[in-house]
């Protein structure tokens, strides 16, 4: 590392519309040579005089002379949103430094909430971070947005940055070089291992995350995050059981988690569920609230991934008991995937892919020959599985998820309908603008419609889009279809016309009237998906005047039905058996 300080990072908690509690953490990362002892952050309502107070930080981790340092805030909402100016002071500081402040906004009780999205934060490939100027271009407009009007907080959806290169390590690429693969899985994870992959990640979260205008905006909007497998690194989750079970594939997560457990949710592995309210198994899932009308639950689908389960349905029990718990002032809940639920799903693709992974005579053969073919190496992975075939199992539309996400699906539903509670989902990954939804396969009122749950996707604010042809190709198999007696799905197109955008983008989310000019409805959201223009690609951005976006507004109408009378939680429908 070439500093001695990194941060502060900032972390929205939470916020209880009962209390007006607004719950924020702050995370610095310091050289004991520069805070020998606890270091102490100082925050105020810069509108508030007398409103100074000062917060101890709490030790989470010391690592190789640098110690992670955690300082939870608490500040009561008001009527007029809140200015909060705050600064950590390490003990070993000099009088005579200035140190740098920095300032967030809080929402006031009755404000409608102002928040953006992001996924895919960075790049698989060095030649895209070149071509496309790194996650700066669109790093700038969340900047520039968040001067004209307050940001209040950002929800990162997975893929915040790419630890793919933990394959290039000098002990990886030895353990990948095991010709044999019993001998391969069997290998222990070694000491070496370990020093190399725990400095790799903590590295590699240091510099990804004091990358110019990522930086800033850590610093002064709150983040919510979860994570993709890239944050681990590419496919993990979707490899068959006997590597996702070995030594080596285990060694390689424990830092992961590691390290984003620490700088994704301030905390340290055991503590997560302690400190951040969450909630799961293994897996670390959040249902909190934006304001008084809109709830949010951010879904770890990557924890316990695997080729059986996205989720375990012991954890769909938790999410269903967290939502249903909610307050009844909450009117239209966001829930974040990370993978799309519904994506275009090419007929035959995974089938073929699965065959040529498997063990059958035939398609022992049909490896054979790849190899002797010579192009072995782009088509099977270091893994000895078909390359994509991991992005294919990944997605939802997977012959091995569908019916965890029928489960999942019909779980909302009923929440949908007894609440009154718009359910829209949002995720990213895929590295295309676009939007879909699901629906009554009965024409109903969108209004009257508790099935009626669109889905916007936003990814990706760093990496490249695909080529123009794949994304062709998928349009072309965009059609509607049937999920159940009751329910349809559909791609939708976009106002240009066009299933999917491929281009970099984020997305703002406010509470907006249903129609220009009418009075608000609670529960009514409009997605603004802001789009790199293609004039945009490769130069530097100073100013804001050379900005170049293309903007498109999804609106998401509330649900207007009665909700049932004595709503009682405990008598919905046990997760699965809908």
């Amino acid at each position: 590392p070439d500093t001695l300080v990194y941060g502060p990072f900032l972390r929205y908690g939470g916020y209880d519309p009962v209390s007006h509690a607004y719950y924020a953490s702050v995370l610095a990362i310091i050289h004991q040579a520069r805070s020998p002892k606890a270091p102490m952050l100082h925050f105020r309502d810069i509108n508030v005089s007398g409103s100074h107070t000062e917060v101890q930080g709490q030790h989470l981790l010391h690592y190789r002379g640098f110690n992670a340092w955690r300082f939870d805030l608490t500040i009561l909402c008001g009527m007029p949103s809140r200015l909060v100016e705050y600064h950590v002071v390490p003990s070993a500081g000099n009088m005579f430094v200035t140190l740098p402040r920095y300032r967030f906004h809080v929402p006031g009780v009755s404000q409608r909430w102002r928040w953006g999205f992001f996924s895919c934060n960075g790049f698989d490939q060095a030649d895209k971070e070149q071509e496309y100027g790194g996650i700066q271009p669109l790093w700038r407009d969340v900047m520039h947005s968040h001067e004209e009007r307050p940001i209040h907080l950002m929800v990162g959806g997975g893929d915040q940055l790419y630890n793919d290169d933990v394959w290039n390590l000098p002990s990886m690429v030895q353990w990948l070089s095991i010709p044999e693969k019993a001998s391969r899985l069997n290998y222990p994870f070694t000491q070496e291992m370990a020093d190399q992959v725990e400095w790799f990640y903590f590295t590699m979260y240091a510099k990804h995350w004091s990358q110019p205008l990522f930086a800033d905006a850590l610093a002064s909007i709150p983040h919510a995050m979860t994570w993709d497998d890239h944050d681990i690194f590419d496919g993990w989750g979707s490899y068959p059981d006997e590597i996702h079970r070995c030594g080596v594939f285990q060694g390689i997560f424990h830092y992961a988690r590691l390290f984003y457990a620490l700088f994704q949710q301030h905390a340290t592995p055991g503590r997560v569920h302690e400190l951040n309210g969450t909630f799961g198994g293994n897996a670390w899932h959040t249902v909190t609230c934006f304001g008084k009308t809109l709830g949010i639950c951010v879904l770890d689908a990557r924890t316990e991934r695997s080729r059986a389960a996205v989720v375990p349905a012991s954890d769909y029990v938790k999410v269903q008991q967290q939502l249903a718990a909610l307050p009844s002032t909450v009117r239209h809940v966001v829930f974040v995937t990370g993978v799309p639920l519904i994506y275009p799903h090419i007929p035959g693709a995974e089938g073929f892919m699965h065959a040529l992974s498997g063990g059958h005579c035939c398609a022992v053969g049909v490896r054979t020959m790849i190899a002797q073919t010579g192009v072995a190496s782009s088509l099977l992975n270091s893994f000895d599985q078909v390359e994509l075939l991991d992005d294919l199992v990944d997605h939802w539309s997977s012959a091995v998820h569908k019916d965890e996400r029928m489960k999942l699906l019909h779980m909302l539903q009923e929440l949908a309908q007894k609440r009154s509670m718009r359910v829209t989902f949002l995720a990213g990954d895929v590295h295309v603008a676009a939007w879909a939804r699901f629906a009554s396969a009965e024409k109903t009122p969108k209004i009257k419609d508790f099935r009626y749950m669109p889905q916007i996707i936003s990814s990706a604010i760093g990496n490249g889009p695909p080529p123009f042809n794949a994304v062709r190709m998928l349009q072309l198999f965009s059609r509607k279809r049937t999920v159940d007696a009751n329910t349809d799905q559909k791609m939708m197109p976009m106002s240009t016309g066009k299933l999917m955008r491929a281009q970099r983008n984020w997305a703002i989310v406010e509470e907006a009237p249903l129609e220009d000019g009418s009075v608000l409805k609670d529960g009514a959201l409009t997605f603004q998906i802001r789009l790199e223009h293609k004039s945009m690609i490769g130069k530097v951005i100073h100013h804001r005047e050379d900005l170049a976006i293309d903007v498109i507004n999804i609106k998401v109408e509330p649900l207007l039905i009665q909700p049932e009378a004595s709503f009682d939680a405990s008598k919905l429908t046990p997760f699965g058996q809908l």
